[in-house]
């Protein structure tokens, strides 16, 4: 039974908290069917012990990643009790090989110190050589923690470096196909990369974006969107003839109005 049980564990896609919860349920059901009266070191005990300390530790600092950036998101406060001592476990040597412990460690570390992007740096390396290791809705939360931070440097600082940053994560979500809800990328992030696109003056990417790209829009969207777009790309390189045909084939619809970017 053991056997099997673990060659379900190695087969299992993943290694973040979820593996990790499954393998404490493991460690601990191997370490109840051993001889807990020994009076002996019972190895297995220790083994649960140490699997239980990495799956809490790693979830502690997923839910610490939550709750700092909806601190600054939505400007609210949350309790993270022991963040420090959960931080300065996760440095040890011990965690050094679990990669979940590790880009939750430094995505914390960003969070927890937005005035300096060398925590920034660190996370988006990590997160990028790691996605092998979450599931594929938990690596577009983890860049979307990155997306963040970016915004707010630009908003908060002024920091152009960090929209070149933006449009680099969101190439390798266009890359990996993380950006797609349902095959389809959302009006707003289309928009937004655009935007970022023609900011950082990639005009020659931007324009092949917008074609590119352009049938993966939702198709209620599509058409709206895509001018909309294209009326911006053309406005920046002071095409003005070229935005105005752009944009006046733009249709608006009052019902939709809060759908559109």
């Amino acid at each position: 039974a053991r056997a099997a049980l673990e060659k379900l564990l190695e087969a299992f896609p993943y290694r973040n908290t979820g593996y990790f919860r499954e393998r404490l349920l493991a460690e601990r059901l191997f370490y109840e069917h051993s001889d807990r009266n020994q009076r002996g070191f019972n190895e297995q005990l220790q083994v649960s012990a140490h699997a239980l300390d990495v799956y809490f530790i790693a979830e502690k600092l997923r839910y610490a990643c939550e709750m700092l950036n909806y601190e600054a998101v939505l400007n609210i406060h949350y309790d993270v009790a022991f963040l420090d001592e959960v931080l300065a476990w996760s440095a040890s040597d011990r965690y050094a090989t679990f990669g979940a412990v590790q880009v939750y460690r430094n995505l914390v570390l960003m969070l927890k110190n937005p005035d300096e992007p060398s925590f920034f740096e660190k996370a988006r390396s990590l997160t990028a050589t790691s996605e092998h290791i979450f599931q594929p809705q938990e690596l577009r939360q983890l860049y979307t923690l990155l997306l963040n931070y970016c915004t707010r440097r630009i908003n908060r600082h002024g920091d152009v470096r960090f929209l070149y940053e933006h449009l680099e994560i969101n190439k390798l979500l266009l890359k990996n196909g993380l950006i797609f809800e349902d095959g389809r990328i959302p009006p707003w992030d289309f928009t937004n990369i655009v935007t970022v696109g023609l900011k950082t003056d990639q005009t020659g990417w931007t324009w092949q974006f917008l074609h590119d790209y352009r049938d993966r829009l939702p198709a209620e969207y599509a058409d709206n969107v895509f001018r909309y777009n294209l009326a911006q790309y053309h406005y920046y390189l002071k095409n003005y003839d070229d935005a105005q045909r752009a944009l006046v084939q733009v249709r608006v619809d009052h019902r939709r109005a809060h759908a559109q970017p």
